[in-house]
């Protein structure tokens, strides 16, 4: 989307008028940066209302820092051992690496949280 649409688009807390195309079938995607998901759902509701199909939690809590939440559950495979952060990353999360060469067979992973995490919003 290009800066010229942003800006003739209506602020998003306002409802566009009539002659303007309102979206319909709205499915939002990934994190929104609030507090936790009942603010997500709430805002979300406020905003698009009845256009709304499709919501996320908003990935909120220990999930707000996209993957990096998942440190914890690749550090502790034992297939895995934690390397320093790249210094000219955007943030400084931690790398892993393999210990040893392993067929894709070889490598598993006993849980990554995602379900536990739909579960519990």
């Amino acid at each position: 989307m290009n800066e010229e649409m942003r800006m003739n688009d209506p602020p998003l807390d306002e409802p566009a008028s009539s002659t303007q195309h309102q979206p319909r079938n709205v499915h939002l995607v990934g994190s929104v940066p609030l507090g936790d998901a009942e603010e997500v759902f709430r805002a979300a509701g406020t905003i698009l209302g009845g256009r709304l199909r499709r919501i996320p939690d908003g990935e909120t809590g220990e999930r707000t820092n996209w993957i990096g939440w998942q440190a914890l559950f690749i550090g502790s495979n034992p297939h895995f051992e934690k390397s320093p952060p790249d210094p000219n990353s955007y943030a400084p999360l931690p790398r892993f690496k393999l210990r040893a060469p392993l067929s894709s067979g070889e490598l598993s992973f006993e849980r990554l949280g995602y379900a536990d995490a739909a579960r519990a919003s």
